[in-house]
C-alpha cells in the first residue's frame, strides 16, 4: 500500500481471507484504509478452549495441517471438491474447468508462498481487535 501510495482503499477478504484483513488492520493499522469488507468471515477465535467450548477441536486443525504437509496438492484438490460441493453441483452448477483454474490459482499461491497455506490453518484464532469506521 505505501509502495503504491495507496489510499482509502477498501481491504476485502472472504472466508478465512478475512484473517488477512484484520491481520493486515493489526499489523498496519488503518490509515490507509477507508472499508474492510469481511464475507463470509470466520470467527475471530475458532480454537475450542475452556473460555470457548463451542470452538473447533485441536485436533481438526491437526489432521489439516497434517494433510498439508503429506501433500499439499491433494489437500488443496480435497479443500477445493468439498468447497465446491462438486458432487453434487459438477458439471451443471461448477465446470471442471471453473474448479481446474481455482486449484491451479491455489498450487501456484501456494508454491510462492507456501507458508501461507499452512498459516492459514495454524494461524487460527490470532485475529486482533481492530477498529474501523462503519
Amino acid at each position: 500500500m505505501e509502495t503504491l501510495d495507496l489510499r482509502d482503499t477498501t481491504l476485502v477478504g472472504f472466508s478465512m481471507g478475512t484473517g488477512e484483513v484484520t491481520r493486515y488492520l493489526g499489523t498496519y493499522g488503518s490509515q490507509r484504509v477507508r472499508k474492510a469488507v469481511l464475507l463470509a468471515s470466520v470467527p475471530p477465535f475458532l480454537l475450542k478452549t475452556d473460555d470457548n467450548p463451542e470452538g473447533v477441536d485441536q485436533s481438526v486443525f491437526d489432521e489439516i495441517m497434517a494433510a498439508i504437509v503429506a501433500d499439499r496438492p491433494a489437500y488443496l484438490k480435497d479443500f477445493l471438491d468439498n468447497f465446491y460441493n462438486v458432487d453434487k453441483l459438477r458439471p451443471d452448477r461448477i465446470s471442471d474447468q471453473a474448479w481446474q483454474m481455482s486449484w491451479n490459482v491455489a498450487t501456484a499461491a501456494s508454491v510462492a508462498e507456501p507458508r501461507r497455506t499452512s498459516a492459514a490453518v495454524s494461524d487460527q484464532g490470532q485475529l486482533v481487535n481492530q477498529q474501523v469506521t462503519t
